[in-house]
């Protein structure tokens, strides 16, 4: 028993109901009546003859076409009726059917309901003219009837579809599939359910199953939006994005209003680099956000402004990806994600308070990731304690989870003071607890692998330890073993490819740049290295305007015998970076490495070289990634980029000089290879390429110190460049003495502009020095920002050298500018460094040999006209003698040369290893087969 509703054009026909218990019995049929017309008098256009209904109610539509009839049938009535063809009498006569009529009219509407799921019915329709037949129309229909796990009865179609979205939404895929697939089972071209269940398989990750069922959803209706847009999502997922975008531009043709289509075609945009196509899509989301008229999920939102702020990081838009995440923190206060992403802009910017404030917070959320990089900067900042308790705290956490620990138990390996502490025990100390961290992990017989890159994963370097005046030979040696157990991968450079750096996802499921320099030759040559006509030297540097090292590298590179070398440099540099044409000018190759290590290695690969030159290893964590992988057969290191053994095993020589200490080999992993003279050739001083500033005089300097720090009008200028977490506190000991020696003497160190607690920390240390006058120690930070360090070291009385390292430019160009140098050189190169550099030219006059000389040297330097008069008279007339240095180029060439036949027997004996393995009985014209000790792999 069923009770229907009627409706007619517009009129209901409320309370009319039907009582069916028999079938009806027509007793005519169109073929009977007036069959010579083509086009029936009378048609039921809707449902179609056989259709499954999918809900409980159905509309009748019917046509009579009275323009064809006789006009002596135009006083017609129309009677309709419906009944369930399961109901039949006991005699098989039809029984108790009611029909209703209207008078003539063109067309009819009705609106049927409370149908059941799984009954047929009969719909019949008579044309009736003054009590005559004239035409009949029959359809039959089935409502669909689909079965709901738990519910014991069936249900309609369009029921079903809300059971089944409802558990899709909820993320019960496999329930909702079950629901599509029987609706399928009744209705096998139901386009929503070919969608839907097509999404389900989508979430579960069958991707090209759910292709499969959403192309036949479109084959059904192909002028869907929906249907598109999540094509679309598909196709981008399995990397086809030309047709992915196609699918979502046709979904935003078919409805402009449809945001969806629109967001994930953005993405796409973003994935593949278009960043000023995506850009603006974002942007305008992200205003609509604000104004509260997007009309998307709170989650989709949300996205919007992590892909925004994505983008504006990914294409080194530092300042508007800051704009973009405070907006976001705005609409979502101490929202995690977005302070975490913030940190890590403020950490890579030196911002260590800013990036340390909003990791904290994101941390005492529980989120694991933030913690992690609140212990980086921690141990940035120089919070060595902290760092090492809050990395034992995830190492507790992960464990706890399940999560790998390999590099959480890398990074704390390597904590390591920064500003060194007053007491020099507590660096005895720090040292003792690293080696102890490293041989842990070096004992392990298991150990979790991380083969992602060094440089995401912030893994240590040891470059810290530079400032300690020990000799660093074995805790480097175990850090790089500890690397390379930890992350294989270093030996080869074949990492783990990162994950994108967005955690968007797409909408409508259910709710670092190669930089090519110049490129002359770039393409890897055919011919074979043992019959090229010039050897392959690659350099790799840091290769921009503001480092002295570009310079350095770059004139020697420009001197070296192109007849003799073909010569490359592999340029490490950033996109802010600011290059000087002239850095290219005169030089055979010149590559911009991309970011990663992986691809770097690539490319240095690309070029097939005989040997490779790292100009500052230790100081530049790409170049010290890099090192691990023989990207060359034969690796070097220059003692004068960063004056320190890398531990690196696969670095074979360090290039340094005769000047160093006669125990010197007893310093390094590599094997030194010392030239004669310091190596350094550079055609003219640095000043001027470096030091652009209008207002650097050495004059103009002094009034701006004297301003700045109010100073007195006569006062004595001493001056120490290095970097304050270089400065050892024996260092705060000579400058007490100085300035007690010298009333009217003032010091000036270094500070980093961002890092507020190197400061603090190095001003508390150096005032625990008894009767220290702290109103004369100055730290030039970023007030003086448009001040460089050689305008500096031009405007000072006397350049104090560091103790226990220095970097080689700072008495270079001190020299040049007729500056003393005090020094006082130890047995370590990084200490004898200013020593090379004034014994070249023979200007020993302010070379110490006691902490007490170096205090007088310095003083009288200052202060005894007459003995400055002397220095700097010396320093005028032989520091020339620094620059146009063509025994320097020599003396490189002789390091090449040596190197490069090393390169050919290491490539003939592996040769002859290969022939030997691939045919034991071959001869290796005649000499006997290479054993394992003839080979280095």
């Amino acid at each position: 028993m069923a009770r229907w509703m009627w409706r007619w054009g517009c009129w209901y026909l409320a309370g009319l109901s039907v009582h069916v218990n028999a079938a009806v019995s027509v007793g005519g049929s169109i073929q009977s009546t007036l069959a010579s017309f083509h086009r029936p008098f009378l048609e039921i256009l809707t449902p179609l003859n056989g259709q499954v209904v999918e809900s409980s109610e159905v509309d009748i539509e019917l046509v009579v076409r009275d323009y064809i009839m006789p006009s002596s049938f135009r006083t017609y009535k129309v009677c309709l009726g419906i009944h369930e063809n399961t109901a039949i009498s006991s005699d098989g006569a039809s029984v108790g059917v009611v029909e209703f009529c209207f008078d003539q009219t063109s067309s009819k509407q009705f609106h049927v309901q409370n149908l059941l799921p799984g009954t047929s019915y009969t719909v019949r329709v008579v044309l009736v003219d003054k009590g005559t037949v004239i035409a009949v129309s029959m359809r039959t229909f089935r409502v669909a009837a689909i079965a709901i796990q738990g519910h014991t009865e069936n249900v309609t179609i369009l029921t079903a579809m809300q059971y089944a979205l409802s558990y899709q939404n909820n993320l019960d895929t496999d329930s909702a599939m079950r629901i599509y697939e029987s609706i399928l089972a009744e209705a096998p071209g139901h386009g929503h359910a070919l969608h839907l269940l097509g999404l389900a398989k989508y979430q579960r990750g069958d991707t090209m199953e759910a292709i499969d069922y959403i192309e036949q959803a479109l084959q059904t209706n192909a002028t869907h939006e929906e249907f598109h847009n999540s094509l679309g999502l598909c196709l981008k997922d399995i990397g086809r994005t030309a047709e992915a975008a196609t699918h979502f531009e046709t979904a935003m043709s078919l409805r402009p209003s449809y945001i969806e289509p629109r967001f994930n075609l953005a993405s796409i945009w973003q994935s593949t680099g278009e960043y000023d196509l995506a850009i603006p899509v974002f942007r305008a989301m992200a205003d609509k956000v604000h104004s509260q008229t997007l009309a998307l999920e709170y989650a989709a939102q949300f996205d919007v402004f992590v892909r925004l702020c994505d983008i504006y990081l990914a294409s080194k838009q530092q300042n508007m990806a800051l704009e973009c995440l405070n907006e976001a923190l705005v609409l979502w206060p101490n929202d995690p994600t977005f302070l975490n992403e913030r940190g890590n802009l403020y950490l890579n910017a030196g911002y260590l308070d800013l990036a340390e404030a909003d990791y904290k917070i994101a941390a005492d959320a529980g989120v694991l990731i933030s913690m992690l990089n609140l212990a980086i900067t921690l141990d940035a900042s120089g919070d060595t304690d902290e760092s090492i308790n809050l990395y034992s705290k995830i190492l507790a956490v992960s464990e706890a989870r399940g999560l790998p620990t390999g590099r959480v138990l890398i990074m704390r390996a390597g904590v390591m003071p920064r500003v060194l502490p007053a007491e020099g025990q507590l660096v005895d100390l720090a040292r003792q607890a690293m080696r102890r961290r490293l041989d842990s992990m070096l004992a392990q017989d298991n150990v979790t692998v991380d083969s992602r890159d060094p440089i995401l994963n912030a893994y240590p370097t040891g470059n810290y330890l530079v400032s300690h005046p020990y000799n660093n030979k074995q805790l480097k040696r175990s850090l790089a073993q500890m690397l390379q157990m930890y992350c294989p991968a270093l030996k080869t450079a074949a990492f783990i490819p990162p994950p994108s750096p967005s955690i968007a996802t797409d909408l409508g499921a259910v709710s670092s740049t190669h930089l090519e320099l110049t490129s002359m030759n770039s393409l890897q040559s055919d011919v074979l290295p043992e019959l090229r006509r010039r050897p392959r030297i690659g350099f790799v540097s840091e290769f921009y305007q503001t480092q002295p090292i570009s310079h350095c590298m770059h004139d020697l590179v420009e001197r070296l015998n192109r007849s003799q070398f073909e010569l490359f440099v592999f340029a490490v540099s950033t996109p802010q970076s600011a290059k000087l044409p002239a850095l290219t000018d005169g030089v055979e190759h010149v590559i911009g490495l991309p970011e990663g290590v992986g691809p770097s290695a690539d490319e240095i690969r690309r070029h097939d070289l005989d040997v490779l030159v790292y100009a500052d290893v230790g100081s530049d964590k790409l170049s010290f990634f890099l090192s691990f992988a023989n990207l060359a057969p034969i690796q070097a290191a220059w003692g004068l980029g960063h004056p320190e053994t890398t531990g690196v095993p696969a670095i074979d020589y360090m290039v340094t000089s005769e000047y160093e200490h006669l125990s010197f080999h007893d310093h390094y992993t590599e094997t030194p290879f010392p030239l004669k003279g310091m190596g350094i050739y550079l055609k003219e001083p640095l000043t001027p390429h470096i030091s652009t500033y209008a207002n650097s005089s050495p004059d103009d300097v002094r009034a701006t110190l004297t301003q700045a720090f109010h100073l007195p009008s006569e006062y004595r200028f001493y001056f120490v460049p290095e970097p304050l977490v270089n400065v050892h506190p024996d260092m705060d000991s000579i400058v007490r003495r100085i300035l007690k020696r010298d009333p009217i003497g003032h010091v000036f160190f270094l500070t980093p502009p961002k890092n507020s607690k190197w400061k603090h920390a190095f001003t508390e240390r150096i005032k625990l020095q008894p009767g220290l006058p702290a109103h004369r120690i100055h730290l030039i930070i970023d007030a003086l920002d448009d001040i460089s360090t050689f305008a500096l070291l031009r405007a000072c009385d006397v350049h104090l050298a560091n103790l226990y390292t220095n970097k080689f430019y700072h008495t270079l160009e001190a020299s040049a500018a007729g500056v003393p140098t005090i020094t006082l050189p130890g047995e370590l190169w990084r200490s004898r460094i200013p020593l090379g550099l004034l014994k070249h030219i023979n200007v020993l006059d302010t070379v110490a040999t006691t902490p007490a000389e170096y205090v007088q040297l310095a003083v009288r330097a200052a202060s005894d006209r007459s003995f400055r008069h002397q220095v700097v008279g010396k320093l005028q007339k032989y520091a020339p003698k620094l620059y146009g240095d063509d025994e320097a180029v020599h003396e490189w060439a002789r390091f090449l040369q040596f190197a490069v036949d090393k390169s050919r027997r290491k490539r003939k004996t592996h040769a002859n290893l290969r022939a030997l393995q691939d045919n034991p009985t071959h001869s290796t014209n005649g000499l006997a087969p290479p054993t394992a000790k003839d080979v280095t792999l």
